[in-house]
């Protein structure tokens, strides 16, 4: 890995690619939309649901190495939107927000082209609406910036 920018584009490559149900039986939710934005989008931000956006706020040097290599780790907030009764439920199994966020996280450490370098800091979940709810993730990927 060399840039924040290259990892970013990888990532929505392989979330548009590989994070569905004809990539393998591990997924079972199709997202309709996938984008990547400078800020945080909202529900109205995206038009076909389930949907994930994400963005990186922040980059984190961790330690310089010889030459202009430097070990950093990108931290990236995934958060997704699944249609729903609007009541989220204690079944991990049958919620929508839940699955989704589950297979999204299975998606992070397995089949992420950087996957092992892919730590989950925190997962969230939420209320949108009475049709829609929402789910977050915080990841960081740890990786050699070739500057």
């Amino acid at each position: 890995m060399s840039t924040a920018s290259e990892i970013l584009t990888q990532l929505e490559n392989d979330l548009k690619d590989k994070l569905h149900s004809t990539y393998s039986d591990n997924y079972t939710t199709d997202f309709a939309e996938v984008k990547y934005h400078s800020k945080t989008l909202k529900s109205k931000d995206f038009e076909s649901f389930p949907a994930l956006g994400f963005n990186a706020p922040y980059e984190e040097t961790i330690s310089f190495t010889h030459g202009n290599a430097r070990t950093c780790d990108l931290y990236v907030y995934v958060y997704g939107y699944v249609p729903s009764d609007g009541l989220l439920s204690i079944e991990p199994d049958t919620d929508p927000a839940k699955v989704a966020a589950r297979e999204l996280q299975y998606f992070l450490l397995n089949d992420f082209t950087y996957h092992e370098n892919v730590f989950i800091d925190n997962v969230g979940f939420g209320y949108v609406n009475d049709t829609l709810l929402s789910f977050d993730i915080v990841l960081r990927i740890n990786y050699l910036n070739t500057l």
